[in-house]
């Protein structure tokens, strides 16, 4: 079974507005229809580190640059 895509940027800060107004982890993943542990992990990473962009990943280079495909 495939991995799903990770959230966006802005799927996560709309997670996180939800988080300071209050609303508790089963309300906000049963609002956007998200799995609590990913709405709970979210909040803990946004928690620990103040911030929960996505990173680029470790990993051979790509062989051809954006210009090329």
């Amino acid at each position: 079974m495939p991995r799903s895509s990770e959230l966006s940027d802005f799927e996560k800060g709309i997670i996180i507005g939800y988080h300071k107004c209050g609303r508790s982890s089963r309300d906000i993943s049963s609002d956007l229809k998200y799995p609590k542990s990913t709405v709970a992990y979210v909040i803990k990473k946004w928690k620990v580190s103040g911030d929960c962009r996505n990173v680029p990943r470790a990993g051979r280079p790509t062989k051809l640059g954006d210009r090329d495909r």
